[in-house]
């Protein structure tokens, strides 16, 4: 599984990307907990981030898998 992260994450996760092996699906808290795992203090940024899956906003049940590729989508404003 691929993660991607953008803006200030990318700065907080001091990457673009970061992959991860997961053996099945995971949910969306599991994978917090696994960021938060490899990226510690990373957690605060969960209750304003949206997770994508494959390019499409992931529903908060979602279960992600391997070949999956997941962006975390900090909050945006624009003009």
């Amino acid at each position: 599984m691929k993660v991607k992260f953008f803006s200030q994450l990318q700065s907080a996760a001091g990457c673009e990307e970061l992959s991860l092996f997961v053996p099945g699906g995971i949910t969306g808290d599991e994978l917090w907990r696994l960021l938060e795992e490899k990226i510690p203090g990373f957690g605060r940024y969960k209750n304003s981030t949206r997770l994508a899956r494959n390019f499409v906003y992931a529903e908060p049940d979602a279960v992600f898998h391997a070949g999956d590729e997941i962006a975390l989508i900090p909050p945006v404003s624009g003009g």
